[in-house]
C-alpha cells in the first residue's frame, strides 16, 4: 500500500510539474497575442485615420466636381454683355479692342 502511495505521490508531483510548465508557456502566449493584438488595434487606428482622411479628401473633390460642373452649366447659358464687339472686323478696331489676324478655311451657308 505504501508503494502505490508514494507512486501516486509522484504521479501529482510529476502531473503538477507539467502544469506549471504549461501555465507558464500559456502565459507567454498569452503576452505575445496581447502584443500583437495592441500592434493590430494601432495599425487598425492609423488605417481608420487614413480613411478619414481620404472621405474628408473624396468629398471635397465631389464638391469641386459639382462647382466646375454648375460653372460650366452657367457658361453654357450666359449671354454677352451688352456693348459693341468687334468681329470679323475689316479694318482697325474701335478702340479698347485688339485686333487679333486670322483665317478662316472656308464658310459653308445653308438656305433655309
Amino acid at each position: 500500500v505504501m508503494n502505490s502511495l508514494e507512486e501516486a505521490e509522484k504521479t501529482i508531483e510529476g502531473l503538477k510539474e507539467k502544469v506549471s510548465t504549461s501555465e507558464e508557456k500559456l502565459a507567454e502566449q498569452i503576452g505575445m497575442l496581447n502584443e500583437e493584438q495592441e500592434d493590430t488595434q494601432a495599425s487598425l487606428s492609423e488605417i481608420a485615420e487614413a480613411v478619414s482622411e481620404l472621405k474628408k479628401k473624396a468629398a471635397n473633390l465631389t464638391s469641386d466636381v459639382d462647382n466646375l460642373d454648375n460653372k460650366v452649366e452657367n457658361s453654357a447659358t450666359d449671354t454677352w454683355p451688352q456693348g459693341s464687339y468687334c468681329i470679323l472686323a475689316n479694318g482697325g478696331c474701335p478702340i479698347g479692342f485688339t485686333r487679333f489676324d486670322g483665317y478662316i478655311r472656308a464658310v459653308q451657308t445653308y438656305a433655309a
